[in-house]
């Protein structure tokens, strides 16, 4: 019995965490953006692609997840869409080392990585 309440405690630990994680750094890149519009010249419409990128993965991609994570189970589903996402905030960091396809990196991996949120 003790057992399960230790488990308990550390699955809700774990579910506070990620549900604190994903929406923070989600807007994250919102400190980033006057940086990268001066550094790269993008105007607002550039820099409003940056930041929709990801909400605009989230939105279209939260039915479906759910749907795989009911057939699945959570218990398969989380860990990947939590490994998805640590993989692809990676890749949001290396994105912009890049200068040559820096933007379009940073796109696909901003999209890549709302996707990986709804894990």
């Amino acid at each position: 019995m003790e057992q399960n309440r230790s488990i308990v405690k550390i699955t809700t630990a774990i579910v506070m965490i990620t549900a604190f994680i994903t929406p923070f750094t989600g807007n994250a890149i919102n400190l980033g953006i006057p940086q990268i519009g001066r550094e790269y010249g993008l105007d607002q419409f550039g820099l409003s692609w940056i930041v929709t990128s990801y909400l605009m993965a989230s939105a279209a991609f939260l039915l479906p997840f759910g749907c795989v994570a009911n057939i699945k189970g959570r218990k398969k589903v989380f860990p990947t869409g939590m490994f998805f996402f640590s993989v692809t905030s990676l890749g949001c960091g290396l994105a912009l080392s890049f200068p040559v396809t820096a933007l379009l990196s940073l796109l696909s991996q901003r999209d890549y990585w709302g996707k990986g949120g709804l894990g």
